[in-house]
């Protein structure tokens, strides 16, 4: 059943016809839970491989992959007769009013080519409507008889009783400016596949062009220099590092770079995410700008000749060699998750000593006899995901395994083996994750249209018996009519074929949200570089219910002698419409289009201080900017004018999923409202009605909630709120659907969600610039007591995240600071939300004469100047 038509009141003292005007509300009619995120064994429907529904690539049943299954196209049939070819198509009198026949025929789209010979028709839902225009107003009638012919044919039909009525669809279908066009809907419910996207890589970084900048994590060795050399402490869970050329690096090829990160530049001032300038201070005057010197060349202090000890040659592990098959999908805990089973091809060149109980080294958790080799596994970034500690034999590598997370899962993984008593580790190559095969059922419409035209002369047999009709279509024009509401004057137009039927302008534009859960704005945001965004929004109609209800009535008066009723509203559609925005140039590219009045689609992109200002407007800070105003010209009357308001506290779609069931016991409906959108919702009580499944047209019946239960008034996402519903009369429960008025439900709107799900492409962070002091007397003393000779040369300080700032040892005696700089990145995210930038992590690695020291410890700060030491 599709979504009934809300009022808000019940007290009604005639039948309303259900009208597309007064938006939708929650259809309640039970449905099976959606199969989103599910294996394609698991799928109730026919399956499409791509990631949407088209009619121009074949489905597969879900049971049996070799059967095929296409949807149809449909257009007017035509058939020959002794006269030749004619159309199927036929205006003529019957039963005191004039019927319009249409005879569609089914074929494939031809894309398809020739269709498998087995090939079936996929179940679909066909509606037909048709459009036409008269004087730059659109109207549009359904076709709502239909038939099933035996040779394959629809057959749709459309009936007007009277001879104004019958001369408008004449005049439509004989002249040009009629624009006839015939609109033809086909739903389906399939399950199309889920984008695979892994989730994006976390790459640590390395020293590379002066910027030390690694995220070892726990498993940062305690490093010595020994010899004259920079060795590491054995630590046998770490592949050795060395000191080449005086730059501390990893000693495995398997490490990706990371991209240069985009800094932006503010107050005036960048830097870059290499090395930062250093400048000392002198006493306490002002601070004036030095030349920086250049970095030190410690590599005769680093590595001598005399100084290095005769080679020690060890024994090397062998590379592993890693492959990754096909996934199995489960779920866990209402999650799903990917098994993908891992082998190690080369796993015979390993002996089975190398996995042996190894009671001596330290324990695996409890297991205190853990195998001597330890495997890790680690995604493309270098996060450890998972381990094997007590395989029993080279053999068991063939047979390892990662789980992760189905829609966060890594875009690869590598494996490691650690032997534990030689000290020695072996790394793969990081080989990719295969693609997981999801699927998802959903609900889509493909529209297809076809412009109908047809000559009196030429096609004469369309129009039996009526020759041309005496009115000659001369009639039809709208009829401007004005009733107050709300301290203003509000026109309608009565339409002159059918007097009962006025049109009705939107009240204003507002933010569109999506249709399923969870619902979130129709608003993408792209950073395209340090100052220059990408706005994608969706706008959709808004109508006062209260307004229309009082034009019911004052519009009344107005109906012709002898005609009771009852006054039917419609939205006013016209192809004559423009956008105007607020604000002349306030976009550096893109547009605004909309059509007829249905819905308003932009892409702009902004600048600087204009998309800070739009910004604010989206956050409810600002008076409107983004948005605008719609004209329209109404059938050579004055235009009017809809604003356009895009703001994300004022949204217009359904802020709730709603189920039902019949409950005999009490005779009503125990019913659920849940929370379908990211941020809470003031609930309230919402207003309940009935509606008959067999005859929506009727209109809703009062209900009243018998029992209703929400554990809050502000509900949160996900939350629910449970009631028992009854009819105020006594209706036969199978027959009838609940319905919720929602009107007065209003979203509180979480900024921090609906912006995360807002950004789309590349998420760019941005930069702080961090002012670094040290006392120039640390570069002045010895480091040791015992070693007079070895001096402090540089301070390096390495923001988590961020850049690395030097400090170097200065040349000038009457220094008493020594400062530098450093860019630490902070997200999109924190920028959009007005947050003030907060707390960083750093730590401070000293480099002597001797060689590099210990790396402090991480430690957190939030300020713009800091100052470090060495303790």
């Amino acid at each position: 059943m599709t979504a009934l038509t809300r009022f808000k009141l019940a007290q009604l003292d005639t039948t309303l016809a259900v009208s597309a005007l007064l938006g939708q509300v929650a259809d309640l009619t039970p449905r099976a839970p959606s199969a989103r995120g599910r294996p394609r064994a698991e799928l109730p429907v026919p399956v499409t491989l791509g990631t949407d529904v088209a009619d121009t690539v074949l489905f597969e049943d879900p049971a049996n992959r070799e059967a095929r299954l296409w949807l149809p196209r449909y257009a007017l049939a035509t058939e020959e007769t002794s006269g030749g070819t004619h159309y199927r198509a036929r205006l003529a009198a019957q039963g005191g009013g004039w019927r319009l026949d249409l005879t569609l025929r089914r074929y494939a789209a031809p894309e398809l080519g020739a269709l498998p010979a087995d090939a079936r028709v996929l179940d679909h839902r066909v509606e037909a409507r048709l459009r036409w225009e008269r004087g730059g107003v659109l109207r549009e009638r359904p076709l709502t008889e239909r038939s099933e012919n035996p040779d394959g044919t629809l057959g749709l039909a459309l009936t007007v009783g009277t001879l104004p009525e019958r001369d408008e669809l004449y005049t439509a279908l004989t002249t040009p400016e009629g624009k006839a066009t015939l609109i033809v809907t086909r739903a389906v419910r399939v399950a199309v596949r889920v984008p695979d996207e892994p989730a994006p890589v976390v790459r640590p970084h390395k020293w590379k062009g002066g910027a030390f900048d690694e995220d070892p994590g726990p498993r940062f060795p305690s490093r010595r220099w020994r010899g004259g050399l920079f060795v590491e402490e054995p630590n046998p869970r770490l592949p050795p590092r060395r000191w080449p050329g005086g730059a501390l690096d990893e000693d495995s090829a398997t490490r990706p770079h990371l991209p240069v990160p985009v800094v932006a530049r503010l107050a005036g001032r960048g830097v870059g995410p290499g090395l930062a300038q250093g400048r000392a201070v002198t006493g306490l005057i002002p601070l004036q700008p030095l030349h920086v010197r250049p970095r030190p060349d410690l590599s005769d202090l680093l590595v001598r000749p005399d100084r290095i000890p005769p080679l020690i040659v060890k024994p090397a592990l062998a590379t592993p060699q890693l492959t990754v098959g096909e996934p199995e999908v489960f779920d866990q805990g209402g999650e799903l998750w990917a098994r993908y089973p891992l082998r190690v091809t080369n796993a015979a060149e390993y002996g089975d000593d190398l996995f042996a109980p190894s009671p001596d080294l330290p324990p695996c958790g409890a297991n205190a006899n853990s195998a001597r080799t330890w495997v890790d596994i680690f995604d493309a970034g270098n996060t450890r995901l998972y381990g094997f500690c007590a395989l029993g034999r080279a053999r068991d590598l063939e047979g390892l395994w990662v789980a992760v997370r189905a829609h966060s899962r890594p875009a690869g993984v590598s494996v490691e083996l650690v032997d534990r008593r030689a000290g020695l580790s072996a790394r793969s190559a990081t080989v990719a994750l295969p693609p997981l095969d999801l699927f998802e059922v959903v609900e889509r419409t493909l529209t297809g249209e076809e412009a109908l035209l047809f000559h009196p002369g030429l096609h004469a047999y369309v129009f039996p018996g009526l020759g041309t009709p005496t009115g000659g279509g001369g009639g039809g024009s709208l009829i401007p009519r004005t009733v107050p509401f709300g301290g203003a004057s509000h026109r309608y137009y009565q339409d002159g074929v059918r007097p009962e039927l006025f049109y009705t302008l939107p009240d204003s534009f507002k933010l569109a949200r999506e249709d399923d859960p969870p619902r979130r704005p129709r608003l993408t945001l792209e950073c395209l570089a340090p100052d220059r965004y990408r706005l994608t929004f969706v706008a959709r109609p808004t109508f006062d219910l209260d307004r229309l209800e009082d034009a019911r009535l004052g519009l009344a008066r107005h109906l012709p002698a002898g005609k009771a009723g009852p006054v039917r509203l419609e939205p006013f559609h016209t192809s004559h419409v423009e956008f105007v925005p607020a604000e002349a140039g306030l976009y550096a590219g893109g547009s605004v289009q909309t059509t007829n009045l249905g819905e308003l689609r932009g892409t702009v992109e902004l600048e600087g201080e204009a998309f800070a200002r739009v910004w604010d407007e989206l956050t409810g800070a600002l008076p409107v900017s983004l948005g605008g105003k719609l004209r329209a010209e109404v059938g050579g009357l004055p235009a009017e004018e809809v604003p356009v308001a895009l703001r994300l506290d004022d949204t217009v779609g359904e802020c709730v999923a709603v189920t039902a069931e019949p409950d005999p016991d009490s005779g009503g409906y125990r019913v659920r409202l849940i929370n379908a959108l990211e941020s809470p919702l003031r609930l309230g009580q919402p207003t309940p009605f009935v509606a008959s499944r067999r005859a929506p047209e009727e209109g809703l019946r009062p209900a009243r909630w018998e029992k209703f239960v929400a554990l809050a008034d502000l509900l949160a996402p996900g939350d629910e709120a449970r009631g028992l519903l009854k009819p105020v009369a006594d209706v036969p429960l199978a027959d009838f659907v609940p319905v919720i008025d929602t009107d007065r439900v209003r979203a509180v709107p979480d900024l921090e969600r609906i912006t995360q799900g807002m950004l789309v492409g590349v998420v760019r962070t941005f930069g702080r610039v961090i002012t670094v002091e040290t006392p120039a007397d640390l570069f002045a003393a010895p480091s040791d007591p015992a070693r007079p000779e070895r001096r402090l040369l540089v301070i390096h300080v390495h923001f988590e995240g961020g850049d690395t700032a030097e400090l170097l040892r200065p040349a000038d005696p009457g220094v008493l600071l020594v400062r530098g700089e450093a860019t630490v990145m902070y997200p999109l995210l924190d920028l959009l939300l007005g947050r003030p930038p907060g707390e960083y992590r750093y730590r401070v690695l000293p480099v002597y004469t001797d060689g590099p020291g210990q790396p402090g410890e991480w430690r957190a700060a939030s300020t713009d100047l800091l100052s470090v030491g060495l303790g």
